[in-house]
C-alpha cells in the first residue's frame, strides 16, 4: 500500500512539473512576434494582377522572351510537376488554349523545376504544343515579375498591365481580344 501512495504522490509531483513547464512555455510564445507581424513589417508584395516588372527566361526552343517581346493579350500560365492543383488544370488549361484564338505566340506557359526532371520534361512537351514554355526555378524570373504566390496560376497580360489574374481556369475570359 504504500508503494501505492508513494507512486501516486510521484505522479501527482511530475503532472505538476509539466503544468508548470507548459505554461511557461505558453508564455514565452505569447510574448514571440507571430509570422503574420514579421510579415506586417516588412514591405508587402505586389498582388498578382496589377502590374508585371521586366523579365528575361529562356524557352524551350523558341529562344527568350521578356515582358517586352510578349504579344498583346498573351495568356500566361503557371505550374509545378507534382502538385495535385495543378495535375487538375492541365487538362482544364489545354482545352480552354484550344477553344480560344491565342495561338501558340500568345501563349507562355511557366513550369517550376521541381525533384523529378522527368515530369518538368513531360509537362513541357505537353505545353510547347499549344505555347512557349519555360522552365524555371521556383521563383523564377517569370514568376517574380508576375508576383505569383501560388501555384497554379493564370493571367492575361497586355503590355505591362495584367488584365486577369486568377487561380482557376474558369475564370479566364471568354473569348480573347486581337
Amino acid at each position: 500500500m504504500a508503494y501505492l501512495v508513494a507512486l501516486v504522490i510521484l505522479l501527482s509531483l511530475l503532472s505538476l512539473l509539466n503544468l508548470l513547464f507548459t505554461v511557461g512555455v505558453v508564455r514565452r510564445l505569447r510574448d514571440q512576434p507571430s509570422a503574420a507581424d514579421q510579415r506586417a513589417d516588412a514591405e508587402p508584395p505586389r498582388p498578382m494582377g496589377t502590374e508585371a516588372t521586366d523579365f528575361v527566361a529562356d524557352t524551350i526552343g523558341d529562344g527568350p522572351v521578356s515582358l517586352a517581346t510578349l504579344n498583346r493579350h498573351t495568356l500566361v500560365g503557371f505550374f509545378t510537376p507534382g502538385c495535385k492543383p495543378c495535375a487538375a488544370a492541365v487538362p482544364q488549361f489545354l482545352e480552354y488554349v484550344e477553344s480560344q484564338p491565342y495561338g501558340r505566340d500568345r501563349v507562355l506557359a511557366v513550369i517550376s523545376r521541381g525533384p523529378d526532371d522527368d515530369e518538368v520534361a513531360e509537362y513541357a512537351k505537353v505545353f510547347n504544343r499549344i505555347g512557349r514554355v519555360v522552365v524555371e526555378d521556383p521563383r523564377g524570373a517569370v514568376q517574380t515579375a508576375f508576383a505569383v504566390d501560388g501555384i497554379p496560376a493564370f493571367g492575361v497580360v497586355d503590355g505591362r498591365t495584367i488584365t486577369v489574374a486568377t487561380r482557376k481556369v474558369g475564370k479566364l475570359p471568354a473569348g480573347v481580344p486581337a
